[in-house]
């Protein structure tokens, strides 16, 4: 009887808002999502858009999340989902931030370090110059891959199994920070929640019991 009640409750979409189920996972949405720019201190980037870059300061007309490092080009990106539903009883065993990379200008490889985000920070006013305070390096993900906005694009994952954990325990939800590492001379381009489809290849959340 309840196994046929949360199956209606799926059909239904009345499942807890911020949270879609599979198998013995969720998948939780994105509420917060940006990237600020080194270049630009004071520059927020909350709604996706006002890129430019040093060499070509032209803004975009299409909101995306930039990710890389070239000189004193370094582009960070930040991330928080909603957990209203995570599940307390059940140890996390993995848990991986998904984002969709629909542009690469070139095919250099561009390392990214995964940290936990331990201080608030809002969408619409963070920048370089204020951003928030992060812990150790949680884990490391190779970007590499040239692509334009003709071809197909590809899925990141990124592992946050351990700030996961530490969320489920009770540690603040202040989200995660892709901050790149070195100088790979490549930036690369994400669907956010704000960019068109960003429903379906916006970011999210998956976590495994």
């Amino acid at each position: 009887m309840k196994k046929q009640l949360l199956i209606g409750l799926l059909v239904a979409g009345l499942v807890l808002p911020g949270l879609a189920f599979w198998g013995a996972g969720q998948t939780c949405k994105v509420t917060a999502d940006t990237w600020i720019y080194q270049f630009r201190l004071n520059k927020n980037y909350g709604d996706g858009y006002g890129w430019k870059d040093i060499t070509g300061p032209v803004a975009t007309a299409t909101p995306r999340i930039f990710i890389g490092w070239g000189g004193s080009d370094k582009k960070i990106g930040l991330l928080k989902f909603d957990l209203t539903g995570l599940n307390k009883t059940k140890p996390v065993k993995s848990a991986s931030v998904l984002l969709y990379n629909c542009f690469a200008g070139s095919a250099a490889a561009q390392l990214v370090d995964v940290r936990m985000i331990t201080a608030p920070w809002t969408e619409s006013k963070v920048t370089y110059q204020n951003r928030p305070s992060a812990g150790a390096v949680l884990s490391t993900t190779n970007l590499q891959g040239s692509r334009n906005y003709k071809t197909e694009g590809k899925w990141y994952k990124f592992d946050v199994t351990k700030a996961a954990q530490a969320w489920q325990k009770g540690t603040a939800n202040n989200g995660v920070m892709l901050d790149p590492q070195g100088d790979g001379g490549v930036d690369f381009e994400f669907v956010c929640k704000e960019s068109a489809g960003g429903a379906e290849r916006g970011p999210k959340l998956e976590i495994n019991y």
